[in-house]
């Protein structure tokens, strides 16, 4: 599944793989609707099936996992340049999360500006919502001194100009409430669907206020098809922790390139390169080279 409330992650050769089973229904014009039920997880280092958690309750002797997520949602698009969407997400035991989208492309007399706006709600579910369930080892990773239940709010803006090749971006992100942001994470890499999914960090811990600067280039513009790059940079501070609060950054910079003709078409290549410092984690510095190629059968 790839949605609001639940995406895979396929930084590995092998992506993250979710067991269960989902339908969508695409029956009423410009409404896609989305069900289903996960109860498993294959992580991108492993062969086997793991049962699912959050950050504070995925690992340990007091580790707890639940085999019931359930999802569903509304992709609505009232008008061809405007999409809006409300996904549901419960990890029995964990947490209830409600999600809400507005995408909008908008054509200026000089390029396009895209806005995209998204916000997401979470509380306690089940053996989280009580103090014996939380000494169970139900709890979730979040700001300082908290009692690990799952309290959070997270609301962001993007904004995005083109013109002749180039994007330029800027956003803001905030999370409010005494919880890290829910989802799920059994420690082996994730992917969100937030602004500041980035390459290593996600900046969405408890309190935690992030801006977002980025711009894309397509080389098609000056006739060199197949070329692309992009750089991001996230800066996050007021993250909420013991005497002070936190605060880190990164910086994502990939260029691709897919060979566009001969014996080598379809072949692309891509650089990853990312840096992460500050006193809320480790410094880290990461290159990732990744080859693919895409194979027209019919």
């Amino acid at each position: 599944p790839k949605m609001p409330v639940l995406t895979y992650n396929d930084g590995r050769l092998l992506p993250q793989l979710f067991h269960g089973a989902q339908i969508t229904s695409n029956e009423i014009k410009d409404l896609t609707l989305t069900a289903g039920k996960i109860e498993h997880s294959t992580e991108r280092n492993s062969s086997d099936s793991h049962g699912l958690s959050i950050g504070g309750a995925n690992s340990g002797s007091k580790a707890q996992f639940s085999n019931e997520f359930y999802f569903g949602g509304a992709d609505y698009k009232p008008t061809k340049d405007l999409l809006l969407q409300y996904y549901y997400g419960n990890l029995r035991d964990f947490y209830k999360q409600h999600f809400f989208g507005l995408v909008h492309d908008w054509k200026l007399p000089v390029g396009a500006l895209k806005t995209d706006l998204r916000y997401f709600t979470s509380d306690s579910d089940g053996k989280n919502e009580s103090s014996s369930g939380r000494a169970e080892g139900y709890v979730s990773s979040g700001a300082n001194g908290s009692s690990g239940e799952v309290d959070n709010n997270l609301w962001s803006a993007m904004f995005t100009y083109s013109l002749k090749g180039h994007a330029l971006s800027a956003g803001y992100q905030k999370v409010t409430g005494n919880s890290d942001f829910p989802h799920i994470n059994l420690g082996n890499g994730r992917s969100l669907h937030l602004i500041t999914n980035g390459q290593i960090g996600k900046f969405a811990s408890a309190g935690e206020n992030t801006w977002v600067v980025g711009h894309t280039y397509d080389f098609a513009a000056i006739g060199v098809p197949g070329l692309k790059t992009k750089l991001i940079y996230f800066s996050g501070d007021d993250i909420d922790a013991a005497g002070s609060d936190n605060k880190e950054w990164e910086r994502n910079f990939r260029v691709d390139y897919t060979v566009q003709n001969g014996l080598l078409k379809g072949v692309g290549l891509s650089w990853q390169n990312a840096a992460t410092r500050g006193n809320d984690g480790r410094d880290l510095d990461e290159n990732r080279l990744v080859v693919t190629y895409s194979l027209p059968l019919f």
